[in-house]
């Protein structure tokens, strides 16, 4: 690409032009100054996946970042965690639009945060760009404790390298015991393929009345000798309704035979064990009855294999 001047026509800039791919996929791992594997204070992770020139979807899921409510959720000019959150400089404002302004590409507006230190959700953003000169990667993540108070946790964004397949498992059982035979228990294999494919294949035993069973991926995970009480609600990333292709944590019924016998598998478009809708360290929970009915029989950890 050449740029001409008309009075003298002379050539006074040029530039190669690059191919630009769609999706490109960028991770931010947060946490409290830039390190996202402590665990005891607040983190999470931010995934930006841009699907075109002008829509870039992003997803985050935070974990104990009090306190309860609104905390401002920015992009900022430097991926400098030298000194934790606070050398990652300002927002990232490459038009030097107003801060309301939608323009204002370092503005990704505010987090919810529940009672629990919680807060998980999906947007799109036309001006986020993971290419071209105003692209995000290598700057950074940083959400403060309150809309405008303190940097709380904060991370470098990078680009999303997987290799794939990545497997998972949960191996089943009353009060997450695995070892407990007396009752339900099994496995539950997870094969992520790709970015948009992962097979589940299930083998349960001793589960109860033949038929239909509720079978879904929960929020928490017991430890063994825990009911599956305390597994939480069904995952729900997106705050889909029943019966949305977006719904994550429903998956279909598991068919038992007369011997409380199930064995089989399918694939999932939403079932992800990367990223900020992983569903790894979370758990399956099978139900007495089919959908939402009936007690919880048991339940299991997803935790990540390298090819159990």
């Amino acid at each position: 690409m050449v740029l001409h001047s008309i009075t003298p026509y002379t050539r006074i800039a040029c530039g190669q032009v690059h191919k630009q791919e769609f999706p490109k996929r960028a991770i931010s791992y947060i946490g409290v100054a830039g390190n996202a594997m402590n665990m005891t204070g607040c983190h999470g992770a931010v995934e930006f996946e841009q699907t075109s020139f002008t829509s870039t979807r992003v997803k985050y899921n935070m974990d104990n970042c009090p306190p309860m409510g609104n905390h401002g959720f920015h992009v900022h000019t430097t991926g400098n965690l030298t000194e934790g959150c606070m050398s990652t400089d300002g927002h990232y404002n490459p038009w030097m639009a107003q801060f309301e302004q939608a323009e204002y590409v370092g503005n990704m507006g505010v987090v919810y945060i529940d009672e629990n230190g919680h807060g998980e959700g999906i947007f799109e953003d036309m001006f986020l760009k993971l290419q071209g000169p105003t692209s995000i990667l290598n700057r950074a993540v940083v959400m403060h404790e309150q809309e405008g108070g303190p940097r709380q946790a904060c991370g470098t964004i990078g680009e999303h390298e997987v290799e794939f397949p990545i497997k998972a498992i949960a191996y089943i059982g009353h009060e997450a015991d695995k070892s407990d035979h007396s009752s339900c228990h099994g496995y539950v294999q997870f094969e992520q393929m790709d970015w948009e494919t992962t097979e589940v294949r299930y083998e349960v035993k001793n589960c109860g009345d033949e038929g239909d069973h509720g079978f879904h991926i929960h929020s928490s995970a017991p430890q063994e000798g825990e009911s599956c009480l305390t597994a939480g609600g069904h995952y729900n990333p997106e705050s889909a309704s029943a019966g949305q292709d977006n719904y994550v944590g429903i998956m279909d019924s598991i068919k038992v035979d007369r011997k409380g016998k199930g064995f089989d598998g399918f694939k999932s478009s939403t079932i992800k064990l990367t990223g900020a809708q992983s569903v790894l360290d979370r758990s399956i929970v099978v139900h007495a009855t089919a959908a939402n009915g009936g007690g919880r029989l048991a339940c299991g950890q997803i935790h990540q294999t390298e090819g159990e």
